[in-house]
């Protein structure tokens, strides 16, 4: 039906005398108002306005006026704004025109607004128009001289109605075949998939894409059975009299698809590799990551128990000997770990060198001393000799010296059977800027192969595959040695003899230096105050160690078992201070830190969201650090926890607490017996405070006789049942993610009371199913995992 031209007036958006060109519609109607701008603008005729004779469909082409109701269907049924180019022909020129079409906001009627703007001779769409008229005589002059079809340089193929009509010599040419067997095929017979068919069929009857090219890659085969890539561009002809016409020009690119095929099987690859590559390195990050906590954990807790017990006068000397040894063993340890841990971040280029003073007189002797029980194990002599002119007092790393000359000398004795291992340490060259120390470390063991001497400071190398059998080790330490000199700016290397013995030598240069004053923990000063403290800790016998080392600086903790028991705690006592652990259930430290800071949240109130925050965890990486501090951490400590380091940092907070003029208690004198004197037997709840400084007649009996095994058991047992009962509905409701936090307490405590025992490595393993989902494990394995836990509620060994 025809769209009448209704008067300019009915407008009631825009002014008729703007000057503005505008058409408004009423798709319910289909009423049409033109302004007088507009009229002028389309060259209407006076006449035919008034006796309404004429429509839309008058005003532009048909692909115009196909465009122009997508267009408004679209604006009406969005809402959303849009500019269309339309193409408008008259007896004399073709006219281009803009239209900014709008929807009018209204509930009860679709009514569009457009405004009118006429294009200029630069314009896209005038560029594409001209193309257009170009490609029309084209057409024209290929119909008309049949010369000028067969001297285009192009494969040209006329189409119509989807059966070849007329093939030029260069199309046959590309094509293999002669023009004859083409003419009168179905055009599938050159558009052999489905995508270049279907590309055919958009280009013969696509709405928006008449006068277009549309081209597609397709692989042909000709009639002698050979493969060949073609381009085809397909174009269909909207010349009077030509309906269902297409024209298809044809190029051979059989060399560019396999030069692209190349390069993309190379780029392929080496993504590939790439991403394999940053796979790994990210597999890598994640398992150390959670070797650093997994063994940090326990290692902490045996590391700050033989602290406290080498603290009791009532040990015999040579029970202290023992004692101070195993704690000399698990620093060591812990120090092992600390240093294969950073191969990752040498290899990376983030470890950063200190550059502090030492004595390397004091530094070699404490590096052979670790090392000496394991000598005399294997009845083998250790020498150290250092000339007279090398300097004391220098500037350097001594962590990671001391690391080198432990791995060189631990390899020394792992490798001897009988004989000796010397530390020769000499002054190769020195000046006022640097003195260039070299080291040689000698051994009578096996001695190593020519063959294997080449590759035995790579990582994970070894001197042959029996070595690990034999000797044991991953093959990283040399391979840590030869990154760490490097850094160092120095050279390593060898000379052995197979069954002769080997000597490791490496050259560093270290600059004159100052030993920093001695800052043993024996010399700090006693707080001057008293601060309440509330610790967010699931890790019991870590609950124990922190209790014992803050009572004992004259300080009162009440322990949360996760960031949400600690959010809790939080308004019922005016804590001055908050030792926040970092992995824990329910809510982490990171967590919890934040919604501290932000004052509270939900069901949370917290008092002073600016009362200062330590974490305490056992992952010391620097990304670590730095994401806790980002949360809004004060302070940030390392377990196992450096006595020095902590007194230093509650020194702070107290002096943060008294600028802030805070009423803070005088100093404990005596532990928990001041402790009680001073706060009575103070109820919290059970469910958040799982030890508070007010403990049973049991527990007290048992830390005043100093008996920390005791103690560790009585608090696992007391949350033994709460720990059962979360599994229990964690169990219930297949959650793996609280399982495996389960699991991973009661390892980490089992672990500590019965190392080894059955309860440790039950837990392990369920914590490992939990992590990778692995329900049918778990189902089969709970009933005996829940009677070896009714073992210990009972009582027994585990």
């Amino acid at each position: 039906m025809p769209i009448k031209m209704l008067a300019c007036h009915d407008m009631d958006e825009f002014s008729s005398t703007d000057g503005t060109a505008w058409l408004k519609w009423d798709a319910d109607s289909n009423h049409l108002v033109l302004s007088k701008a507009a009229v002028r603008l389309l060259g209407l005729d006076k006449a035919d306005i008034a006796t309404d004779q004429i429509s839309l469909e008058q005003l532009f082409d048909k692909r115009s006026i196909s465009k122009l109701a997508i267009a408004i269907e679209d604006t009406l049924n969005s809402r959303d704004p849009q500019v269309i180019d339309l193409s408008r022909n008259s007896a004399e020129i073709t006219q281009l025109l803009r239209l900014h079409i709008r929807a009018v906001p209204s509930q009860y009627q679709r009514i569009i607004l457009a405004k009118l703007e006429e294009l200029g001779e630069n314009s896209e769409f005038q560029h594409q128009i001209s193309a257009s008229m170009h490609f029309a005589r084209f057409v024209s002059m290929i119909g008309k001289d049949r010369s000028f079809f067969e001297s285009v340089p192009l494969g040209l193929v006329m189409i119509q109605d989807g059966f070849i009509t007329q093939v030029n010599a260069k199309a046959s040419e590309i094509l293999g075949s002669t023009v004859k067997s083409l003419l009168g095929e179905p055009i599938s017979r050159i558009l052999s998939s489905k995508q270049s068919y279907d590309t055919y069929m958009e280009a013969m009857w696509g709405e928006e894409v008449e006068d277009e090219q549309n081209s597609v890659d397709v692989e042909y085969e000709n009639d002698h059975g050979k493969l060949t890539w073609l381009r085809i561009g397909m174009t269909r002809i909207m010349s009077p009299g030509t309906d269902g016409s297409c024209l298809c020009m044809l190029e051979d690119i059989t060399d560019r698809k396999k030069l692209e095929q190349d390069v993309w099987n190379g780029l392929v690859q080496t993504l590939s590799a790439k991403e394999a590559i940053e796979n790994a390195s990210r597999a890598k990050g994640e398992f150390l990551a959670m070797v650093s906590h997994e063994i940090r954990t326990p290692l902490s807790a045996v590391i700050g128990m033989l602290r406290l017990s080498l603290r009791d006068n009532g040990i015999n000397e040579k029970t202290r000997e023992h004692l101070d040894m195993a704690q000399t063993n698990a620093e060591f340890l812990l120090d092992l770990l600390n240093d294969i841990l950073d191969f990752s971040k040498i290899e990376a280029g983030k470890l950063v060198l200190e550059d502090v003073g030492f004595s390397l007189r004091h530094l070699i002797t404490d590096s052979v001393g670790i090392l000496v029980e394991r000598a005399e194990a294997k009845n083998i002599s250790l020498y150290i000799n250092i000339d007279e002119a090398v300097p004391d007092t220098l500037m350097g790393d001594p962590a990671r010296l001391k690391q080198i000359l432990i791995n060189l000398i631990g390899n020394g004795i792992k490798f001897t059977d009988k004989g000796s291992v010397s530390l020769t340490v000499s002054l190769t060259r020195s000046d006022s800027e640097s003195n260039v120390i070299r080291f040689n470390v000698r051994d009578t063991g096996v001695g190593i192969t020519p063959e294997a001497q080449v590759k035995l400071f790579q990582k994970f190398a070894q001197a042959d595959t029996s070595t690990t059998r034999r000797f044991g080790g991953t093959g990283l330490g040399l391979a840590i040695c030869k990154q760490l000199v490097d850094l160092m700016q120095g050279e390593i290397g060898l000379t052995s003899k197979l069954n002769e013995g080997s000597c490791f030598s490496f050259e560093i240069p270290l600059k004159p230096g100052e030993i920093a004053a001695d800052t043993q923990l024996t010399h700090l000063q006693q707080h001057s105050h008293q601060l309440q403290i509330l610790c967010a800790e699931d890790f019991p016998p870590n609950q124990l160690i922190i209790q014992s080392l803050l009572e004992e600086m004259g300080h009162r903790v009440d322990f949360a078992p996760n960031g949400k028991k600690a959010l809790e705690a939080l308004p019922k006592r005016n804590y001055d201070l908050i030792l926040m652990d970092g992995r824990m259930p329910e809510m982490d430290g990171a967590e919890a830190i934040r919604i501290i800071r932000a004052g509270g949240q939900g069901e949370f109130y917290v008092p002073n969201p600016s009362i200062r925050i330590i974490v305490l965890t056992a992952n010391a990486d620097d990304e670590t650090r730095k994401s806790y501090f980002s949360c809004g951490a004060d302070d940030f400590l390392v377990k196992p926890i450096d006595e020095m380091l902590l007194h230093q940092s509650l020194a702070r907070a107290i002096e943060a607490r008294l600028a802030e003029n805070a009423a803070l208690l005088p100093l404990l004198r005596d532990g928990t017996k001041e402790l009680e004197a001073i706060f009575g037997s103070t109820e919290h709840d059970s469910d958040t405070i799982l030890i508070s400084s007010s403990t049973n007649s049991k527990e007290k009996s048992d830390r005043d006789q100093g008996d920390l095994k005791a103690r560790l058991l009585i608090a696992f047992k007391s949350v033994l049942e709460d720990r059962l009962t979360e599994l229990e509905v964690a169990y219930q409701n297949r959650d793996f993610t609280s399982m495996a936090n389960i699991f991973h307490g009661l390892k980490g405590s089992a672990g500590y009371i019965w190392p080894g025992g059955t309860l440790q490595n039950s837990s392990a393993l369920l914590e490992k199913a939990a992590d990778q989902e692995d329900w049918e494990y778990i189902a089969t394995t709970m009933v005996d995992f829940r009677k070896i836990l009714g073992e210990v509620t009972k009582g027994s060994h585990a």
